[in-house]
């Protein structure tokens, strides 16, 4: 019996259509995951976004131009940090303030008077120290300092202040005067916040 070219054997048309049928699954599963990846990408970045939108609405409520701050939190690039300790100058008109983030630590004590709910988070302590340099007076927002672990923002809570504070929240810094607050932040207990991992942001600025 006179044997079939291999063009005609069943068999070489089985294989040759399996190995076009793997080569299109792979093609497809090499895009698919170029696809997904750029989508997982979209996704972390939107999920960023949405966790800072979130945390600035979450904390500052409202306020003076309060949609155009929101904006610029959410889409300025952080900056580079400092140690804490380091004084870095801000200026508005004829008022110069000198800012520094002293420390962030949890506290372990049970005596703080705070609304957060220590069954379920860890109070966190920020100590901020503000240096009027100028012949003005000036006001800051202690709601306007953020505290932050990787990507994770911590819950404010509220502030301690000896000196004067006015009905939106502000702090007084008379001209030529230094005045320090602390902030209380709630984090879950279950992430076990690492104390070195603790960033203090006020804009783009950080302190670690």
């Amino acid at each position: 019996m006179k044997k079939k070219t291999i063009f005609k054997q069943p068999l070489f048309w089985t294989q040759l259509v399996s190995i076009v049928v793997i080569l299109f699954l792979i093609a497809t599963s090499v895009s698919l995951t170029k696809k997904n990846d750029k989508l997982k990408e979209t996704i972390k970045s939107d999920r960023r976004l949405n966790s800072k939108s979130y945390t600035y609405v979450r904390q500052m409520n409202s306020g003076t131009d309060f949609y155009d701050s929101l904006i610029d939190f959410t889409t300025t690039p952080d900056k580079a940090g400092n140690d804490f300790k380091k004084y870095v100058n801000y200026s508005s008109g004829d008022a110069s303030v000198n800012i520094a983030a002293l420390y962030a630590k949890k506290n372990n004590s049970d005596l703080l008077a705070t609304g957060i709910n220590k069954a379920k988070n860890d109070v966190f302590l920020v100590g901020i120290d503000l240096k009027n340099v100028s012949d003005e007076p000036a006001t800051v927002n202690p709601k306007e300092f953020f505290l932050k672990s990787g990507d994770d923002y911590l819950q404010f809570d509220s502030t301690f202040f000896t000196g004067e504070t006015y009905d939106d929240g502000t702090v007084l810094i008379p001209a030529g005067e230094t005045k320090t607050f602390v902030n209380f932040y709630g984090g879950e207990k279950a992430k076990k916040y690492d104390k070195k991992e603790l960033k203090v942001q006020y804009g783009g600025q950080f302190w670690q």
